[in-house]
């Protein structure tokens, strides 16, 4: 009995140093992430299982303020459809919270409790486009719902002017887009336009341009 009670300490304390080692990493992570150039930071790259990070959770900010006292709160922030909903479940083991491959399914600001002194709070997603993209990039990197996008031309000219070359996009949508002519620059990208006429007309889709 006394040397299962000993086998029980050794393998607390050795569970106890790890998960002290992976709170330190995942602190340093941070702190050299907080302190890089904004122009060259980078993501945190340390995988943890639930049962760690509900530790890194209660241990990276032990010190800090509570908005309830004695209840640690933990709010899920970032951009629509990134996993903020996906994580609380996954957390839970179990699904409380609707989740959805399109953007912007979760519309409300729910509070769950993980433990008794442990509450989550699952937010919708936070877009900003006046300072950190455009409304184009965001819809192009699958941020805003496709659905809601009211100009066409603006996002499609991204993506053959700065993002595919004319090569690819030929090669995938099996088209031939028009060279640029006489007097223009021969290395000019596609138009919006000039690539959905071209689609347009390569399946039989009638389309019509109006011209103010």
């Amino acid at each position: 009995d006394d040397d299962d009670d000993e086998e029980e300490e050794e393998d607390s304390s050795g569970k106890e140093h790890e998960d002290g080692d992976l709170v330190e990493q995942v602190r340093e992570e941070i702190y050299a992430y907080e302190k890089s150039n904004e122009t060259k930071k980078k993501n945190l790259s340390i995988v943890v299982n639930r049962e760690e990070l509900i530790y890194l959770l209660k241990c990276l900010y032990v010190h800090k303020t509570t908005v309830r006292e004695d209840i640690l709160t933990i709010g899920m922030v970032g951009y629509p459809n990134v996993g903020k909903s996906s994580t609380i479940n996954s957390l839970l083991q179990y699904k409380k919270v609707s989740v959805s491959s399109t953007p912007g399914k979760t519309k409300h600001f729910q509070t769950i409790f993980l433990e008794k002194d442990l509450l989550l709070c699952d937010c919708p997603g936070l877009v900003f486009p006046s300072f950190v993209s455009t409304k184009d990039e965001l819809i192009v990197n699958g941020i805003l719902p496709i659905d809601q996008m009211r100009d066409y031309i603006a996002p499609i000219n991204l993506i053959s002017f700065f993002l595919i070359p004319r090569t690819v996009l030929s090669y995938v949508y099996n088209i031939m887009l028009p060279l640029p002519k006489e007097g223009e620059d021969e290395k000019r990208p596609p138009t919006a336009v000039e690539f959905c006429a071209t689609y347009a007309c390569k399946y039989s889709v009638l389309i019509v341009f109006l011209i103010k």
